[in-house]
């Protein structure tokens, strides 16, 4: 047995086990998703900025046209925005650093696997709160740096974690592997940074289930299915492994 097929062989036993983990049964792709879904249909400007947006925009799954329209995707990378199609403009930033949009201008903020990949969040979020307007609504989706994935991702150097994870899932390849920083990527600091830049949090939605990252090695997979279950029973939110933050920005007092 090749290499390759054993990890397959695994993937589709720890696949059958998944599929009665308590756990694993709220899809959060889905669920992020569904509460951008939720809140677009925003009064005001009506932009919307897809953070990370990259080389594709998720929302272009769940958007018709017209919204489309009103979607602006910042990236670092100007290949992977060339790569970008059907949005209202893309837009080159670090935002951690400056988010390039005027005071009070966006309607919608959305993220998704991009805030651990910020060196100061807690910048990002003083910017966020200056181009948010008033009632404007924020939706981040990321990885608690309290992880076991995410434990290791630190511990490797980013080159070897790279290697690893396009060994492991070739369909990886030009998406995952950058690096990450987890700076403020817990439920507790996150929480503490949005309010202290003066958003109100409206809904917190904390995930429990990441063996599927070990589905390549069967022992793994049950080791950590286990590990997820115990602190999913508890309500273990400082050890969770996924974050989805519903926040916004205060309205106008009339």
């Amino acid at each position: 047995m090749s290499i390759r097929q054993f990890i397959e062989s695994n993937r589709r036993l720890s696949a059958k086990i998944m599929a009665r983990l308590p756990q694993a049964r709220v899809n959060f792709e889905t669920l992020y998703l569904d509460r951008v879904l939720n809140f677009r249909h925003l009064s005001g400007t009506g932009m919307v900025i897809d953070v990370g947006g990259g080389r594709s925009s998720r929302l272009t799954s769940i958007l018709d046209h017209e919204e489309l329209r009103s979607v602006i995707s910042l990236d670092v990378s100007l290949e992977e925005l060339r790569l970008n199609f059907g949005v209202r403009k893309r837009c080159v930033a670090d935002m951690s650093r400056a988010i390039p949009m005027s005071d009070n201008s966006i309607a919608m903020m959305v993220s998704r696997s991009v805030v651990e990949h910020m060196m100061d969040v807690n910048h990002f979020l003083e910017e966020s709160y200056r181009v948010m307007e008033p009632g404007g609504v924020c939706i981040h989706f990321f990885p608690s740096s309290n992880s076991p994935f995410a434990l290791v991702n630190r511990a490797l150097p980013n080159s070897l974690t790279k290697k690893l994870i396009h060994a492991i899932y070739e369909e990886s390849k030009g998406i995952c592997g950058f690096p990450a920083h987890y700076d403020q990527c817990t439920y507790s600091k996150f929480r503490r940074a949005a309010v202290n830049k003066g958003f109100e949090i409206e809904e917190v939605f904390c995930g429990y289930h990441q063996s599927h990252y070990f589905g390549f090695f069967l022992p793994a997979f049950v080791l950590f299915a286990f590990y997820d279950w115990l602190i999913y029973s508890t309500d273990q939110r400082a050890l969770c492994a996924y974050l989805i933050f519903v926040m916004r920005k205060p309205a106008l007092e009339k």
